[in-house]
């Protein structure tokens, strides 16, 4: 079930400011419904049920540019990742990998 689960949004841009410029945003809740707005972690991090999507120009398929639809589920997490980034370090240091 959707409402079960916490899903991470709003990745990393490796294009800065670039992603929120073409990228629309809307949200709809049982309290909220909006489109085409600016949406940030603040807005969103104690949402229990509602959807956030991203509406985006995707150039990462040969044949052009498309528009693609991103759906986000809520509730919401938003991941540390110096600390993942620990974890998998350490685990990696201690483990063998075979090959």
């Amino acid at each position: 079930m959707r409402g079960e689960r916490a899903e991470i949004a709003f990745a990393h841009c490796p294009v800065g400011l670039l992603c929120f410029l073409f990228a629309r945003y809307s949200i709809q809740t049982p309290e909220r419904t909006e489109q085409d707005i600016a949406l940030g972690w603040e807005d969103i991090k104690d949402l229990s049920k509602g959807i956030v999507t991203k509406t985006f120009m995707d150039d990462t398929l040969p044949g052009g540019p498309f528009e693609r639809t991103v759906e986000y589920h809520a509730p919401f997490i938003k991941r540390d990742r110096e600390k993942d980034y620990a974890q998998a370090w350490e685990f990696f240091s201690t483990n063998e990998l075979t090959t």
